[in-house]
């Protein structure tokens, strides 16, 4: 990864990113052919009421077309080691600009420190305006972790820190 630092200006930077479903593994062609950030998750699937239970973040990626990127990915038999009886992986998307696709992986990897991520997980190399923005996106993100187990939905950046919501986990159609 090329590594850039955001030089602080009197404007805030701000990026958001809205996780717009889940896909089964079984259902990963499907997914947005658009740039964005996907995680991997371990998890289990409810046939009878159509619910994704999501267990553990296991990678988090970039890619300009995720998609394909998914599809390919080198790593796919090496996430499948990590199930358990019972689970499968499961996959979110957020549409990301191409140009912040450096600075929202960095962050979410840090925060989160996936498994399967070799790099990035213990330095963040952007920075943002007024912002100590390597605490506040571990600390938010450790909190969120503890009490919610998972279930991101929406992450903005920001000069002053960073905020998620929460959303259902159902899969996507």
């Amino acid at each position: 990864m090329d590594t850039e630092v955001v030089k602080d200006t009197k404007q805030p930077i701000e990026i958001e990113v809205v996780f717009t479903g889940y896909w089964r593994d079984c259902d990963k062609d499907k997914m947005p052919e658009e740039a964005g950030i996907y995680v991997v998750y371990r998890s289990s699937y409810n046939e009878r009421w159509n619910y994704i239970s999501l267990k553990e973040i296991i990678y988090i990626g970039k890619a300009e077309n995720v998609r394909e990127r998914v599809a390919n990915h080198e790593k796919l038999s090496l996430f499948k080691t990590k199930l358990k009886e019972g689970e499968e992986l499961c996959y979110s998307f957020g549409e990301v600009e191409k140009d912040s696709l450096d600075i929202v992986e960095n962050a979410l990897i840090y925060a989160q420190k996936p498994e399967f991520n070799t790099e990035l997980k213990d330095d963040y190399y952007f920075t943002c305006p007024g912002n100590e923005i390597k605490k506040n996106v571990a600390t938010i993100c450790r909190s969120l972790y503890k009490l919610y187990h998972l279930r991101c939905r929406q992450i903005s950046i920001s000069g002053i820190g960073i905020s998620i919501s929460l959303g259902k986990t159902k899969p996507s159609a």
